[in-house]
């Protein structure tokens, strides 16, 4: 309190501020990669706030990033000026030696009153393609049919998210979710044909695979291998083609001695 000239009391209210505000970030995609473009978000209950990530938490995702500035002005990603919410873009170069992982990217706001929050959102860097492989037909060399099936083998340390798969004409499908196994339907016409799947990771990286089956619609039944006027000894597979309406074959061995012959049903 005090006296002024007049004579009168007066009274100053001081009021501290000691709570720091309550605050979340976030951002637009939790998975990433080099070329990516990111969008930080900071929510806050409160305006005016001094909003921004260091270099150091930022050369995480771009070794040569600075600090960077969150702002509540409605432009280069905040949607609306003085709504206490703060954000700002971010591009990932692709000249980048940032490591693949998880990371934990701090941001920090301070108020007039020098109050200081600290808030944090996890993001994970791949650059890392992931594993694939195809098989048609469990790896046969021929079929007698244009139905098929696929056996797939994929895996990714951050996941993968979708498939696509094309024929010889590399004219994809859709993205789907990918499985273990996918029937297909080869194209018209005998010959070597080709399936071709695309693997896509959480951050979007591609894996490309292919297999092939030569595709024989005989009307007779023919023997591949072992090929005629040969030789052979030890253990040979036979393998031979018969038309889809096959039930059974019938092998018979002529000038051989001390053989035997066994085997299981195969594909047609």
């Amino acid at each position: 309190g005090g006296v002024n000239a007049m004579g009168s009391s007066v009274v100053i209210l001081f009021v501290y501020d000691t709570q720091a505000p309550v605050c979340t970030l976030t951002v637009n995609d939790s998975v990433v990669k080099d070329g990516d473009s990111l969008v930080f978000t900071f929510s806050s209950s409160e305006q005016g706030l001094n909003v921004s990530v260091n270099a150091s938490e930022m050369q995480q995702l771009l070794n040569t990033s600075g600090s960077v500035s969150l702002n509540d002005s409605g432009v280069n990603g905040d949607f609306l000026a003085g709504d206490a919410i703060y954000a700002n873009r971010f591009s990932i170069g692709t000249e980048n030696n940032a490591t693949d992982g998880l990371k934990r990217i701090v941001a920090e706001a301070n108020d007039s009153a020098g109050n200081i929050f600290r808030t944090s959102v996890n993001i994970t860097m791949d650059n890392t393609a992931p594993n694939a492989s195809l098989q048609i037909n469990n790896n046969l060399a021929v079929t007698s049919s244009r139905e098929v099936t696929l056996q797939l083998r994929f895996n990714d340390s951050f996941g993968v998210q979708k498939c696509r798969f094309a024929g010889e004409d590399r004219v994809f499908d859709d993205w789907e979710g990918c499985s273990s196994t996918k029937a297909w339907r080869l194209s018209a016409g005998d010959g070597l044909k080709a399936v071709v799947v695309q693997v896509a990771d959480n951050a979007e990286n591609v894996n490309e695979t292919n297999d092939s089956i030569t595709l024989t619609t005989v009307t007779a039944t023919t023997i591949l291998r072992p090929l005629a006027n040969t030789y052979v000894r030890g253990n040979v597979t036979v393998e031979a083609v018969a038309p889809q309406t096959a039930n059974w074959l019938i092998f018979q061995i002529e000038n051989a001695s001390n053989y035997s012959l066994s085997g299981a049903l195969g594909f047609t």
